[in-house]
């Protein structure tokens, strides 16, 4: 599967492509495809303040490296579904933090 594609940041923060969505529908529609499109870079974003915040306190730095890397396994390195205790798992579930439903 891979790490996912970063996408450019000129290109995810351009300005002129905004434009207000007609209804809330085409808002929501619009919120996801971006965020299936630029998933990558707002995972950078967010892994940086993170790590940033995270400087003053290293146990707490060393344990987020940790679930960090357990969690790019779970949701970019696999090609195939993780099954615990006979049932499949969705991306959604690792996405969302609860893979033990």
């Amino acid at each position: 599967a891979g790490l996912g594609i970063r996408r450019s940041w000129k290109e995810m923060f351009n300005f002129r492509s905004f434009n207000l969505p007609s209804s809330f529908r085409d808002a929501l529609s619009r919120i996801q495809r971006n965020i299936g499109y630029f998933r990558m870079n707002y995972a950078i974003v967010i892994l940086f303040i993170v790590f940033l915040s995270l400087l003053w306190h290293p146990i707490s730095l060393i344990v987020f490296i940790v679930m960090m890397a357990a969690w790019l396994f779970l949701y970019f390195l696999r090609d195939e579904p993780l099954v615990i205790f006979g049932q499949g798992k969705s991306d959604d579930s690792y996405a969302s933090g609860s893979v033990v439903d």
